[in-house]
């Protein structure tokens, strides 16, 4: 099934060429709309464009309920599974989009209308047609997760998580190529033991340090992402987490996020004998699928 849907509480539906859920299309599916912040002056032909933002994301998915002639009985019970999953209460979706290449892109969505029609025109004694209305306030697509590790005296990769792994020498130095189309947030992990780890974007001169010294049982973890950004110290062997903002060196901390095209990060601490280490997930967003 080239298509699923997620809602907030993990019940999930598959939908494609084949019954019982069929797909027929997904409007505006890669319908992208922006806005413009605009500035005028007295006497001015035309406008100075100041800024840009890509405008939320409207889909709307039709298909068609089918059942074979002889599970006639099991149409309601299609109809009301489709019905509990579109449920607008179960909180905010994820609908998800495999390509041809098994690769899969998601995107957030909340439910603005769902419908089974009743007219005579769309519905049989074996089908009946549906349409499912999202809106998804952030407009990219995001990719499978994607794994970046460096350190001191390990082994190191580069992989998408689920794909297959490719091995490569660590370093503590890598340049990460975003071939999406927006800067993607960051989630660290700073493994100890390691002294004021240090994070440094050197195509971008940004910078995430912080003062503190961690245990060899102990993961520093930061999400950069602005609707989520998030400090804190896990112990690995008691599993407790604490707020860790007071941490963080506000002089040199940029909260970064990888830019489009190439991004040459670093990772170092304050004692290079240290057998610290750092793992970057990301996922690359796309405007397209």
């Amino acid at each position: 099934m080239p298509w699923e849907f997620v809602n907030g509480l993990g019940e999930f539906l598959s939908f494609g060429k084949d019954p019982p859920f069929i797909i027929s299309t997904v409007e505006n599916l890669n319908a992208i709309k922006l806005s413009y912040g605009q500035i005028k002056t007295i006497g001015q032909d035309g406008v100075i464009i100041q800024n840009e933002s890509v405008q939320p994301l409207n889909l709307v998915v039709r298909g068609l309920i089918n059942v074979d002639i002889d599970e006639e009985h099991k149409l309601n019970e299609y109809i009301n599974q489709i019905t509990s999953i579109f449920n607008p209460k179960k909180g905010k979706g994820l609908l998800r989009y495999i390509d041809d290449n098994n690769t899969t892109y998601e995107i957030e969505c909340v439910i603005s209308s769902f419908e089974i029609s009743n007219r005579p025109i769309d519905k049989t004694y074996t089908s009946r047609k549906f349409k499912v209305e999202l809106l998804c306030p952030n407009p990219y697509w995001k990719a499978t997760t994607t794994l970046v590790q460096m350190g001191y005296g390990l082994g190191g990769f580069s992989f998408p998580l689920q794909l297959p792994t490719k091995f490569a020498e660590i370093l503590t130095k890598v340049v990460i190529t975003n071939y999406g189309d927006a800067p993607v947030p960051l989630l660290i992990k700073f493994y100890g033991p390691a002294t004021t780890p240090e994070l440094r974007n050197n195509t971008t001169g940004e910078v995430i340090r912080v003062n503190r010294v961690l245990t060899s049982d102990e993961v520093l973890i930061i999400n950069t992402d602005d609707n989520n950004l998030d400090v804190q110290v896990q112990n690995l062997t008691t599993g407790t987490t604490e707020d860790a903002w007071n941490y963080i060196d506000i002089t040199a901390c940029d909260f970064f996020k990888l830019q489009i095209g190439d991004n040459e990060i670093e990772f170092s601490t304050g004692d290079a004998t240290e057998d610290a280490r750092v793992e970057i997930y990301y996922r690359k967003r796309y405007l397209v699928v």
